[in-house]
């Protein structure tokens, strides 16, 4: 159903609150799932986090500095913002509700126990001039 949902509307990892025709799922099924879909998004802001970070460094290189004010959303719910202090950094900012971090009814699993919601997807892409990470993690 949901693959369906998909080809027909093109939003591969979109979750919709509802669903036309009745669901029934798995535990492993629904994890499979939603678990998709969150990494969907993940890789999604990542792009549009790293493409971001390119654009400023084009900038700062025609203009010798960083622009003063970089903050805008980014579809599906997050903020992308520069951030001068300690860094500068590129921030991510998951600001969807934690309601919306969980599945959508249609895909609690068929033995009626939730999924665990999602964790937000925030993280920092250092820029130019940013101190180094020695340890840097791809969760």
């Amino acid at each position: 159903a949901v693959a369906r949902l998909w080809e027909k509307s093109r939003r591969v990892g979109e979750l919709p609150p509802s669903l036309e025709e009745p669901v029934s799922a798995t535990r492993t099924e629904s994890f499979l799932v939603f678990n998709f879909c969150e990494r969907q998004r993940d890789l999604t802001w990542r792009r549009i986090t790293a493409l971001s970070a390119i654009r400023l460094e084009v900038s700062r290189r025609q203009n010798g500095k960083f622009p003063q004010l970089v903050r805008y959303s980014v579809p599906g719910g997050a903020s992308l913002e520069l951030v001068r202090e300690g860094g500068p950094w590129l921030c991510l900012t998951d600001l969807r509700d934690p309601s919306d971090r969980q599945p959508p009814l249609w895909l609690i699993p068929s033995d009626g126990r939730d999924l665990p919601p999602s964790k937000p997807l925030d993280h920092r892409s250092p820029l130019f001039g940013a101190p180094r990470i020695l340890n840097i993690s791809m969760q």
